[in-house]
């Protein structure tokens, strides 16, 4: 599906630093775009009337990006309302005709399949925010069974000014449902090439499942201090020692859209570099 320029992308649930890059993408690359806020317009009928008003040619609803951080921070954290939410909207998508791109986790698979998982493989999830995501998938596919749904691995983005009081751990979910200490394996997903990856499904009218990672798995405290590398400008110390037990790896049967985890971390390095002084500190504080 061609973008109609006429017709503005809908993106919903905006206010976190990683939508906010989502928003920015989009603006980058001249998607006509109506953004709104978490919790507006998300109850029936009036996200039915939201749809029409704006006369949008697709939906992307952005709260998984910053949920999926928040989750990682506080794994036992309860989200009754999670999958009724992704539910109405995958609904009203549904009854509008259009297009839905929706944001999952990697952690709906619980890593014991001892490699990385694709999209064929059956979720496990483990732990109350995995058990929260992996109900918001399966009411999103019962509702709207076109829709779109993007896996990513860990997501990081460069310091955005307009967010560089948040905490590092806290804007890249350095906690886990994984106990301290316990070797993990996983994928990341830059957000630059998240992003792009993701739109180019939608225009293309892509449904189901798709993960869409940097290729390269990586050991879960080399992927922190990779990225802490890259905010707070130091040489990360060694990592990552332990046999590994969790595989929560990500893999794609259905393509590898996005560049290596190096080309993602040079890139990433690069807009650290270019960002403000002041940015730069404050978000690695």
């Amino acid at each position: 599906m061609r973008p109609d320029r006429a017709r503005p992308l809908l993106i919903l649930a905006v206010d976190g630093r990683l939508a906010q890059g989502l928003v920015r993408i989009c603006q980058d690359r001249g998607l006509h775009r109506v953004t709104v806020p978490a919790g507006a317009s998300e109850e029936d009928p009036t996200l039915d009337a939201l749809i029409a008003r704006h006369a949008a040619w697709a939906i992307i609803d952005a709260a998984g990006l910053d949920a999926d951080a928040a989750g990682r921070e506080d794994s036992g954290a309860a989200r009754p309302v999670c999958a009724d939410r992704a539910g109405r909207i995958a609904a009203a998508c549904a009854r509008a005709g259009l297009p839905l791109l929706t944001f999952s986790s990697d952690r709906v698979f619980d890593g014991s399949l001892g490699r990385p998982a694709d999209e064929a493989d059956p979720v496990r999830p483990d732990g109350p925010y995995a058990h929260g995501v992996a109900a918001s998938e399966a009411r999103i596919r019962s509702r709207h069974p076109r829709a779109l749904i993007v896996r990513p691995g860990l997501v990081f983005d460069a310091p955005d000014p307009a967010f560089a009081a948040v905490p590092l751990r806290d804007a890249h979910g350095e906690g886990t449902e994984t106990p301290p200490g316990q070797p993990e394996l996983l994928s990341v997903s830059y957000l630059p090439d998240l992003a792009h990856a993701a739109l180019d499904l939608l225009i293309d009218d892509v449904s189901g499942p798709w993960h869409l990672v940097n290729r390269g798995a990586v050991d879960r405290d080399a992927a922190l201090a990779e990225i802490t590398h890259g905010v707070a400008g130091h040489s990360p110390t060694a990592v990552g020692s332990g046999i590994l037990r969790i595989n929560r790896a990500l893999t794609s049967t259905r393509g590898l859209l996005m560049p290596t985890r190096a080309s993602a971390l040079q890139r990433f390095r690069d807009a650290v570099a270019a960002a403000s002084p002041l940015a730069v500190r404050q978000a690695a504080e």
